[in-house]
């Protein structure tokens, strides 16, 4: 109703992970055991996945173009009409994806995976990182940041990642911004930072307590 936060009757009982909507009557959760649910804007239904495995994120450019992702190198696509398994060039457990169109989609996993899509097919990028990646956002396809399980962010220019300096060794679980110069990174024991275009600093969480502090 636009004011308050209701529980909302699913249908599945195994675990939602991720979530994702090109309108708010076109909306994608996905889950364990490849559970995929959509909301019509009346009810949440169950949707034919092809696959038991894990699926942890899920992101689209439009209603007839969708990916999501997860466990044992898993991708789909969906093309307006079916779900279809993808194959990719790199094995992964993949818990983050986001693009900033249909022809620049990328997608992070375990060990520093990362590939890229270019409307065609997914390449491999070079990290440079071994660590989980957690995390991807960007303002565009050249201004693109992921988070990492060690407490690091990386950046992509539009030519190549580099880490950006951090004051934390706190795992680093979500990303968001609104443009380049407001950016949150959204962590483990309260840690919250923003970044302004220029540095990352600690903020305060509602728990009043510093980022770097542990319950």
């Amino acid at each position: 109703n636009g004011r308050r936060w209701e529980r909302m009757e699913s249908g599945v009982t195994n675990d939602l992970n991720g979530i994702w909507g090109s309108s708010p009557t076109d909306v994608y959760a996905v889950g364990d055991r490849g559970t995929i649910i959509h909301y019509d804007g009346r009810r949440w239904s169950s949707v034919r996945s092809g696959t038991q495995n894990l699926l942890f994120c899920i992101w689209g450019s439009s209603p007839q173009n969708i990916f999501a992702a997860g466990g044992r190198s898993t991708l789909l696509h969906f093309n307006g009409k079916a779900w279809q398994s993808v194959n990719l060039p790199q094995k992964s457990h993949f818990v983050g994806i986001w693009g900033s169109s249909s022809e620049d989609i990328f997608l992070v996993g375990d060990e520093g995976a990362l590939l890229h899509f270019d409307g065609t097919a997914w390449v491999p990028m070079a990290s440079g990182v071994s660590d989980v990646l957690r995390s991807v956002w960007g303002s565009s396809g050249k201004d693109v940041f992921v988070t990492g399980e060690n407490g690091f962010v990386l950046h992509y220019d539009g030519h190549s990642w580099q880490k950006q300096p951090v004051a934390t060794d706190e795992p680093l679980r979500s990303i968001w911004g609104d443009g380049p110069s407001n950016v949150y990174a959204a962590g483990e024991n309260g840690l919250l930072l923003h970044y302004n275009g220029r540095n990352w600093k600690n903020v305060m969480t509602e728990t009043g307590k510093s980022a770097l502090q542990t319950p």
